[in-house]
């Protein structure tokens, strides 16, 4: 069963591709008192630049000090970098150029505690821009270009000034780093899912994506730079707690979960998935901004298991209804739960419901005298039966390869091969003719003749 999930639209430049991957969603938290990462001599990215763009989003819980975001800043000629102001709700943007002239935004009551803000700077090489949440509040005149020294760092939570580090306290989260102007529409885009990689320009992008959130995480030295150009240095990060440390990022993304049944898929966009797990994909819209999704996707577990002196389907909080497979699958009255202890021998399987998914679990045998006291032709099931495309075949109470032979009711053989005992071997029946045929397991000397019906 296909279950679909999409959107449709216009691609950004910003945003190219379609992506697709399992990763967290991390942001990385400050805890206001030594916390910094360094990015080393990370201004060789932009060194020279006649245009630059910074941002970041941030979710910081107040103190009394200066508080560094992301930047650069070497208080000579290189400073380039977002800091909220002691004891307030307002952001200093500041570029210095080569020549030391420092060009500043005060912008007035950007963020809020606890509370994600996207905060982003813009320098085209004529004027100096400040956006909140992809909206451009102030702006002044700049010129000049930046350093062309390669030495100094660019700094995430820490922001030094005369030898003093202005540590951030709390959570941030998407910092990027680009040698050109985005535009307003690609910082809104921003607001809306995490930039691609192969954006033009962008130098530096730490998502945090790492470790487990509020886990232990103490053998991660460095944040990873999804640009693969410089990763971050971790500087003094207690990395086993719910502070200093992997925490759950901002939602810039569409989450969705799905479940789906054995064999069957779910699409976002233009993919398939079949498989458990975080998926991640990339769609563009009609305003020209992508979205993102981050599926997360679950399949019903059919599988059952041997547990103790009973049978037990494997998956959880589910419907159950187990039945007799060399009976035709008939159903067990009352037979509805979890485990279920069968009042003689025989082959059986359990219905699994979960989640929208209705689905038969594998045969499975089961012998309350004991091996030897079971025929064997009871441990070969084949099903369904009758069946119009594919037939599954499951063999117990032998071990190692089995050969099998399906002929017509005048001893032609129609088709032969092999399987693995204790595996469930699929035989496919399309290319044969609607009738009855009989399907011979051998294994060790053993022999089992079952009925088919192609319909």
């Amino acid at each position: 069963m296909k279950k679909h999930y999409r959107f449709f639209g216009v691609l950004l430049g910003l945003f190219a591709g379609l992506m697709a991957m399992a990763q967290p969603q991390n942001a990385m938290d400050f805890d206001g008192t030594d916390d910094f990462i360094t990015a080393p001599s990370a201004t060789a990215t932009v060194a020279g630049a006649q245009q630059m763009s910074v941002s970041c989003w941030v979710n910081p819980q107040f103190t009394t000090h200066h508080e560094g975001f992301c930047g650069f800043r070497n208080n000579t000629n290189a400073d380039f970098y977002l800091l909220k102001l002691q004891g307030t709700t307002n952001i200093e943007a500041r570029f210095r150029n080569s020549n030391g002239t420092a060009y500043t935004i005060a912008a007035q009551n950007v963020v809020t505690a606890g509370t994600w803000t996207h905060i982003a700077m813009t320098y085209d090489g004529t004027r100096l821009r400040f956006y909140k949440d992809g909206v451009c509040t102030d702006s002044v005149t700049a010129t000049g270009t930046i350093s062309t020294t390669s030495t100094s760092d660019f700094f995430v939570g820490g922001v030094p000034w005369q030898g003093t580090y202005f540590h951030a306290m709390g959570l941030i989260d998407e910092v990027t780093l680009w040698n050109r102007a985005i535009s307003t529409q690609e910082v809104n885009c921003m607001m809306r899912a995490p930039v691609d990689t192969a954006a033009a320009g962008l130098q530096l992008y730490y998502q945090f994506n790492q470790g487990v959130a509020n886990g232990t995480n103490s053998t991660i030295m460095m944040a990873t730079d999804s640009k693969a150009n410089i990763d971050g240095v971790l500087n003094n990060f207690n990395l086993t707690s719910t502070t200093s440390n992997f925490v759950t990022g901002v939602t810039n993304f569409t989450p969705v979960s799905a479940n789906i049944c054995p064999g069957g898929s779910y699409s976002v966009g233009n993919r398939n998935f079949t498989t458990a797990g975080n998926h991640i994909v990339r769609i563009s819209g009609r305003d020209g901004c992508d979205s993102v999704v981050v599926l997360s996707l679950s399949v019903t577990d059919t599988a059952v298991v041997n547990n103790g002196p009973a049978l037990k389907a494997r998956q959880d909080s589910a419907t159950y209804q187990w039945v007799r497979c060399n009976q035709g699958f008939a159903t067990i009255a009352g037979a509805t739960t979890q485990s279920y202890t069968p009042p003689v021998s025989g082959v059986y399987a359990c219905i699994v419901t979960y989640k929208g998914c209705t689905d038969t679990s594998g045969c499975r045998i089961y012998n309350r005298l004991g091996a030897g006291n079971m025929n064997w032709s009871e441990a070969v099931v084949a099903y369904p039966n009758p069946t119009h495309d594919r037939l599954n075949v499951e063999v117990t109470l032998t071990q190692g390869m089995y050969q099998f032979q399906i002929t017509d009711l005048n001893g032609r053989v129609v088709k032969t091969g092999t399987g693995m005992a204790n595996q469930r071997e699929v035989i496919s029946m399309n290319d044969l003719q609607k009738g009855i045929y009989l399907l011979k397991i051998n294994s060790n000397g053993e022999q089992a003749t079952l009925k088919v019906v192609k319909q």
